[in-house]
């Protein structure tokens, strides 16, 4: 099973029930566990290892009757040789002990994996997760290069005006040769031409990191084509067929491909070839226990972090997986379903399901992935959805109960019938929404909203309805007499206009619905030039300037216009009579 089904979360009071339950599953009342911990009210404790089976990391004995219950927990099977010439990591165990960390008056697994967080390894690139709100997918397949490099980066250019300047992260499916899912396992040499090549690709890289961007590709070892050039027969089982909706893949050996095979040498020539990669997304990947290791140890080495599709497969080193952030296949709720996993690293990973208590991220994105087009719906995901789950990110979760979740610096989420709020640091409300059902999207949002938590320089406000609403500024914006409001566009920030602070509040009236602004306390920074189509032979090919400044326009002006589309995206307008061109 999946280690997020197997944590034990027990009271020496409850342990009769946990132990039959045990029993049910395995034989002699042992059972494997990712994590466990043990309280009796006035003291808790905890277990952490190194063992390389995630499900295994530990074997817990429940038994005993009702009065008499008893709990056991010692480290699982720990791997020291797995090939003939190398070893693994030394043995490592790390008991925690704690009393009550987090105030409630008594001693819960809570305060145990507070300890368990404050004295074990975190993912690499965890402090990193919070920074960054938007998380999208650039889609290439069969050949068609719809989203070329270059106008991926004017696209997330747009991105970054429309929210002042938010974290993006990008993976670029279909990086390789003709697109997705097409000559794996060529990681490196071979660019797909027609989407730009390498030099593109590097080009937008490194471009993106001034644009507050992470870039990732969509990479695969769990099936290879033969039309790789990096394809060896050594490496894959010719009986095993996989995925084969273009060409036929055969199913990778996952214990001779890191040992024996090309799998370092391929990882090490992706680095070189892309030296301004962040993140590394590794598709259907099932490889628990020993090959995870080898795989994540080697990507974090490159100073690459991990991304994969499913939870529980390298589940300590994966920092976002797919199907916690993809609702465009149903799969809302199909996240790591751990209680104890979430609590310990709810601001290192984005790899749980979405609930209205603790929200979660997602990956609404507008170029190509599953025909996806609308970058208003993009936008309204990062305001409504991933914005209030960052700021949560900012400040360690401390205690939870059903309702109510409470973290560091005094912030703090409750949920009521289908209402579910998030209040900031100093007690104010920072988000309301409304949850009409299960898996359902937030409806009613109401977002005003510092920004970054830490430092609180702005405040992002989005208003599904429109209208007037009042708000209490945080206590830092103390002194503030006249704050600047900002409509955001693909053009970036549209002032509005001045904005009377009385007794720490501040009243926005006359909101547009359903569309993102900001609130400055002085003058914001100027914007930079965009550069549309920078990198290219064509100076603003998306007309993403809504100006003819690179083009030269003929016949007559009323023929001619460029305007946005119901989906956000900016086109040419042609309109008759008369020839224009």
């Amino acid at each position: 099973e999946k280690p997020e089904d197997d944590d034990i979360i027990a009271t020496v009071g409850g342990l009769a029930k946990a132990a039959e339950k045990s029993r049910n599953k395995t034989k002699e009342g042992h059972q494997g566990a990712s994590y466990a911990f043990v309280s009796n009210g006035k003291v808790a404790g905890g277990l952490f290892t190194n063992v390389l089976e995630e499900d295994f990391r530990m074997i817990a004995r429940l038994g005993g009757s009702e009065g008499a219950a008893t709990l056991a927990v010692a480290p699982g099977q720990w791997t020291w040789r797995e090939v003939p010439f190398e070893t693994v990591v030394a043995p490592q165990a790390i008991l925690v002990v704690a009393t009550d960390r987090n105030g409630d008056g008594r001693a819960t697994w809570q305060d145990a994996a507070l300890a368990y967080r404050d004295n074990t390894p975190r993912p690499y690139g965890a402090e990193l997760t919070p920074r960054y709100p938007v998380t999208h997918i650039a889609m290439n397949f069969a050949s068609q290069a719809t989203n070329p490099f270059l106008r991926v980066l004017d696209n997330a250019k747009k991105v970054w005006l429309l929210t002042d300047g938010l974290g993006q992260r990008i993976q670029y499916k279909g990086f390789q040769s003709e697109g997705h899912d097409s000559s794996h396992p060529d990681y490196a040499g071979n660019v797909g031409r027609r989407m730009g090549g390498r030099d593109d690709l590097n080009f937008v890289q490194r471009r993106g990191h001034d644009f507050n961007i992470l870039s990732g590709i969509h990479i695969n070892a769990h099936e290879y084509h033969k039309e790789a050039k990096a394809f060896q027969p050594s490496i894959v089982n010719l009986d095993a067929i996989g995925w084969s909706w273009l060409d036929e893949s055969f199913l990778t050996d996952y214990r001779y491909d890191p040992a024996y095979g090309t799998l370092y040498p391929r990882l090490e020539a992706m680095r070189a070839d892309l030296p301004w990669l962040d993140f590394a997304y590794l598709d259907v990947y099932y490889g628990r226990g020993w090959p995870g290791w080898k795989m994540h140890t080697k990507t974090n080495s490159l100073g690459i972090l991990q991304f994969t599709e499913f939870p529980g497969t390298m589940e300590r080193a994966v920092v976002w997986n797919h199907v916690a952030n993809d609702w465009t296949q149903a799969v809302w709720g199909k996240g790591d379903r751990s209680a104890i996993a979430r609590f310990i690293q709810y601001s290192a990973k984005d790899t749980f399901r979405h609930d209205p208590l603790l929200r979660g991220t997602n990956c609404d994105g507008f170029m190509g992935w599953h025909a996806e087009q609308d970058m208003t719906k993009t936008v309204k995901s990062a305001f409504t959805v991933n914005l209030p789950t960052k700021y949560l990110q900012h400040f360690p979760l401390r205690r939870q109960e059903a309702g109510q979740a409470w973290f560091g610096g005094g912030v703090r989420s409750e949920v009521e019938g289908q209402v579910a709020k998030l209040f900031g640091r100093d007690g104010q409300l920072v988000d309301s929404c409304r949850y009409e059902g299960d898996k359902s999207r937030p409806t009613d949002n109401l977002v005003f909203l510092p920004w970054d938590p830490l430092g609180e320089g702005k405040i992002y406000h989005w208003n599904d309805k429109g209208g007037d609403s009042t708000w209490t500024l945080p206590r830092s914006w103390d002194g503030v007499t006249t704050a600047l409001l900002y409509r955001l566009t693909d053009l970036g920030r549209v002032f509005e206009r001045e904005v009377a602070v009385a007794q720490g509040k501040v009243t926005l009236a006359g909101i547009a619905a359903a569309t993102p602004y900001v609130l400055y306390r002085e003058a914001p920074p100027a914007l930079p030039d965009m550069l549309w189509g920078e990198g290219g032979l064509v100076r603003d090919p998306g007309f993403d300037s809504h100006s003819f400044d690179a083009w030269q326009p003929t016949g007559p002006a009323e023929g001619i216009a460029i305007a946005n589309n119901s989906f956000g995206q900016t086109e040419l307008v042609l309109r008759g009579p008369g020839e224009v061109a």
